[in-house]
């Protein structure tokens, strides 16, 4: 199959590259205006995957998963930081 694969990054010099579809997903990693870095890096269990920001990766559910974990724990955080700031600027 033709799709973007995920790298997995535990030895930057020596990449291996994931080429079984059993039990990958699609994930679509949404560019960030606040950060330049091109890529995404989502550790799980000692390995590090390396997603291309803008464009959809195949990679196991729990990446996808500790993904969108990590956008709703952001949003929650960012959420509560205005927050603060409105009641302090309140005050």
């Amino acid at each position: 199959m033709a799709n973007k694969n995920v790298t997995l990054a535990d030895n930057p010099v020596a990449e291996e590259t994931v080429t079984s579809d059993d039990g990958l997903v699609d994930l679509f990693v949404d560019r960030d205006p606040s950060d330049d870095n091109p890529n995404v890096v989502i550790g799980f269990n000692g390995k590090n995957y390396v997603m291309p920001r803008g464009e959809v990766s195949r990679v196991p559910k729990y990446i996808k998963d500790e993904y969108e974990r990590s956008k709703r724990a952001q949003y929650k955080a960012d959420k509560t930081v205005a927050e603060l700031k409105g009641i302090k600027a309140a005050n």
